[in-house]
C-alpha cells in the first residue's frame, strides 16, 4: 500500500529523467511523462481516498518543472538557518552514502562561485553543503516569487516548532484543504518539539561557524537569519 516517503525512484520512473539527482531548472516532462504523472498521482489519491495529492521534496524545488505537469500545484518551501542544515546534512546517511561529501548532490545549476568558494576550502564537505543550500534557498524563492499569487508560501522551521497548530491550520488554508481533526489530535498529544537550530553551535568551533557564515552570505541575511548568530 502507499506510504509517506519521498521516493525518488517514483518521480524518476513516471517523469522519465533523473528527478532526484538534478536540478530541472530548463527542463520540462514530456507529453508522455506528463500525462504518466498525472496518471500515477490520481492513482494514488484513489487508493487513499485523498483530495488533494502532496509530496516532500529535498533540495531543489524543479517548481517549472512539476508545475508543467500539474498546473494546479501548490508549493511550500520550509526555509531553516542554513547552517542547522549543514549540520543535519552532514550527520545523515543518504547524504554520505550518495556522495554528498565529495561532489555536488544534485548536476547543475550550482553557479561558478559557489563551485570556486568549495574549492578555496580545499573540498571541504560541510563548505559544500552550505553553498548548494544558499543556492537552493534563493533560486527556490526567486522561482516561487515568478509564479502567479497563491501558488507559493514559505513556512519557517522555528515558526513550526514553536506552534505548529497554528501554522499546519495556515497551510491548509493555503491548499484549499479544510482543517484535519486527526493531524489537530496528533499534535495535541506530544511530544512536544524542540528547536534544533542551536545544535551546530555546540559541535562546530567557531572558526568553522564564521567559514560558513561566509561562504552563505547574503543568502543567510536576505533569508532572516543574523549572521553573528
Amino acid at each position: 500500500m502507499p506510504a509517506p516517503a519521498e521516493a525518488y525512484s517514483f518521480w524518476d520512473h513516471y517523469s522519465e529523467t533523473d528527478f532526484g539527482g538534478s536540478y530541472l531548472s530548463d527542463e520540462r516532462p514530456t507529453p508522455r511523462a506528463k500525462e504518466r504523472l498525472q496518471t500515477a498521482a490520481g492513482q494514488l489519491l484513489f487508493w487513499e481516498g485523498r483530495e488533494r495529492f502532496a509530496a516532500k521534496l529535498t533540495g531543489p524545488s524543479r517548481m517549472e518543472f512539476l508545475r508543467s505537469a500539474f498546473p494546479d500545484a501548490r508549493f511550500v518551501q520550509v526555509i531553516r538557518d542554513g547552517r542547522a542544515v549543514v549540520h543535519s546534512l552532514l550527520r545523515v546517511g543518504f547524504w554520505k552514502r550518495s556522495g554528498g561529501y565529495e561532489s555536488p548532490f544534485w548536476d547543475g545549476d550550482l553557479p561558478p562561485a559557489a563551485l570556486e568558494a568549495w574549492e578555496r576550502s580545499d573540498r571541504d564537505a560541510g563548505v559544500l553543503a552550505a553553498v548548494q543550500w544558499s543556492h537552493v534557498a534563493v533560486s527556490t524563492r526567486a522561482e516561487g516569487a515568478a509564479l502567479e499569487p497563491g501558488s507559493y508560501t514559505e513556512v519557517r522551521y522555528e515558526d513550526f516548532v514553536a506552534n505548529p497548530a497554528a501554522v499546519i491550520s495556515e497551510l491548509y488554508a493555503f491548499c484549499d484543504l479544510p482543517p484535519s481533526t486527526a493531524a489537530s489530535a496528533f499534535l495535541s498529544r506530544g511530544p512536544e518539539l524542540a528547536n534544533m537550530n542551536h545544535k551546530y553551535l555546540q559541535d562546530f568551533d567557531a572558526d568553522y561557524v564564521e567559514a560558513l557564515t561566509r561562504v552563505m552570505e547574503p543568502a543567510l541575511t536576505d533569508l532572516g537569519y543574523a549572521p553573528e548568530t
